[in-house]
């Protein structure tokens, strides 16, 4: 019977499979979480809270702060956030030093970035010359007035992870785990991709717990 199913749903474009920490990211991921004892989710490319809605979905209960650079963004998260007094929202983008700079930005949102877009892997339409100026942080500097202990760090920040992971300087070991979005082709000009990501976190003495395919 469970056979005929499966056949079925994929004979209609869809499959079937069993929800559990073996096939499932977020399931791993949460719990990660809380074997870890996290008390504080850094959400870096927060855009309007997608991924921190996803956490309390999953039972995330504690703090979680958010940064978002794009300004129109920025506003839909604050306004998402505003009836949950665990969640602070910040305007800035994360980087290696505290500056100002501009941002490229995409019709699609949550593409932008402070890398222009190379069109690599069919995101010809990523491509844009609109830009706006941003306020870069570093993530030394933001975390080390938190009095929390153990610190998730989740970042999706369009080519800037290598910037953003440099601005944590001597903080690494307040930080427990690291969530990345990262390519292993060249989306964007001048981006790091995925093996000198994993070589510069090896160094600092983290190690692959799961990978999910986008």
């Amino acid at each position: 019977m469970k056979n005929k199913l499966k056949a079925l749903f994929k004979y209609f474009g869809y499959t079937i499979e069993s929800y559990s920490i073996f096939r499932s990211h977020e399931l791993r991921k949460i719990k990660l979480i809380q074997n870890l004892d996290i008390d504080l989710v850094i959400d870096g490319g927060a855009n309007i809270g997608q991924y921190g809605f996803e956490l309390r979905r999953l039972g995330y209960k504690k703090k979680i702060i958010s940064y978002e650079p794009l300004n129109r963004q920025f506003e839909k998260l604050r306004r998402n956030t505003e009836n949950d007094r665990l969640w602070f929202v910040n305007n800035y983008a994360l980087g290696d030093a505290n500056k100002e700079s501009e941002i490229y930005v995409s019709e699609i949102s949550q593409v932008s970035s402070m890398f222009k877009a190379t069109g690599g892997a069919s995101t010809s339409n990523w491509i844009t010359d609109r830009k706006q100026k941003v306020f870069v942080r570093r993530l030394s500097d933001l975390i080390e007035k938190e009095p929390e202990r153990n610190i998730y760090l989740k970042l999706d920040v369009q080519g800037s992870e290598r910037q953003a992971l440099e601005g944590l300087g001597g903080s690494f070991d307040r930080i427990k785990a690291i969530e990345l979005e990262v390519s292993t082709v060249e989306l964007y000009k001048g981006e790091a991709l995925f093996p000198e990501i994993v070589h510069f976190l090896e160094g600092k003495n983290y190690s692959i717990f799961s990978i999910d395919p986008v």
